[in-house]
């Protein structure tokens, strides 16, 4: 489970990134967070974007960068 501490650092990076999806796609994978939970949740709040992206350019026809 991940310690009140790690999920403290956590919370300080989105913080200081600005950007809640930013911090989890480039700023860090936290592997050194032994929590399988908080994983598996950021790596499916991670796929929903890339999802959610993907339909969004194929309704419109149009690639939302470049």
């Amino acid at each position: 489970m991940i310690t009140k501490e790690e999920a403290k650092k956590v919370i300080q990076d989105i913080r200081n990134e600005g950007d809640f999806q930013y911090t989890f796609e480039y700023y860090s994978g936290y592997e050194e967070i032994d929590d399988d939970r908080f994983h598996e949740l950021r790596l499916a709040y991670l796929d929903a974007g890339k999802d959610l992206r993907k339909y969004l350019e194929e309704v419109a026809g149009e690639k939302l960068h470049g």
